[in-house]
């Protein structure tokens, strides 16, 4: 009887064998459970892991059609769109790397002097600096933030307006000038005029400060320049160009707190 036992105990350790179970001890009570556990366990891995196969291979299947997707927005808005609805908005320039820049056209991008909603503005330090250079800023959007043809309209509008009080005919001193458009595949710079290192915005906030805490006064006369320089710009554009800024609040009123100024 026990060598009946051993010997359908070999052969079953065989028969489990040729089904990949191995590192089984004969005679053993549990090794025939362990090895049925082990295996289970192993089975059950194999299809976690082809779960997670198939969801990773779904969800970057997913990303390159998403991907694709945004690839023909793009090119409806900046090749399609830009050619039919604003073509005052520069072609894409491949010479222009995509993403945010530190130089640009002989140019280095520096401090930042000012962030909205969709742009940042960025002094301007030229390589070869040459004699009565003016300073430059330059006014970076990212097109991220523009996904229709109205966003498209506006940029053009924002180019067509700048240009066109930027012209010798309707050109202003107290009015920043726009000297050049770039175009990436990812944004759009404005080379500007720099019209100054903060807005008005700042310059309250410095004048309401505590004593010695960096307060800056503001008096009577520097404050009846500013109302009256504006005042002078927005009189400008109204009567000349017949432009309306519809954006009239202190941080679109840049300062430069110099005697001369």
């Amino acid at each position: 009887g026990i060598a009946d036992a051993e010997r359908a105990a070999v052969l079953s350790c065989s028969e489990l064998q040729e089904l990949g179970l191995d590192g089984i001890i004969p005679g053993q009570p549990e090794g025939h459970r362990l090895a049925m556990a082990v295996r289970a366990k192993l089975h059950h891995l194999a299809n976690m892991s082809r779960s997670l196969t198939e969801v990773v291979t779904s969800r970057r299947s997913r990303a390159e059609y998403a991907n694709y997707i945004r690839e023909c927005i793009d090119f409806m808005l900046w090749e399609y769109g830009r050619t039919r609805i604003a073509s005052s908005i520069p072609p894409i320039n491949p010479d222009i790397p995509s993403g945010e820049l530190s130089h640009l056209d002989g140019y280095d991008l520096t401090s930042i002097l000012g962030r909205g909603h969709f742009s940042v503005v960025y002094k301007l330090e030229p390589r070869d600096w040459a004699a009565n250079q003016q300073q430059q800023v330059v006014k970076v959007l990212n097109k991220a933030s523009i996904r229709d043809l109205t966003g498209v309209k506006s940029v053009r509008r924002q180019i067509e307006v700048m240009t066109a009080i930027s012209s010798d005919r309707w050109s202003h001193p107290n009015i920043v000038k726009l000297y050049q458009t770039y175009h990436s595949a990812t944004h759009i710079f404005f080379r500007m005029e720099f019209g100054g290192p903060e807005n008005q915005y700042r310059r309250l906030i410095a004048r309401d400060k505590e004593e010695g805490a960096g307060r800056r006064p503001l008096p009577m006369l520097r404050a009846l320049a500013i109302i009256e320089q504006a005042m002078q710009a927005l009189h400008h554009l109204h009567v000349g160009p017949k432009i309306c800024h519809r954006d009239l609040k202190s941080e679109n009123y840049i300062l430069r707190d110099d005697p001369d100024s």
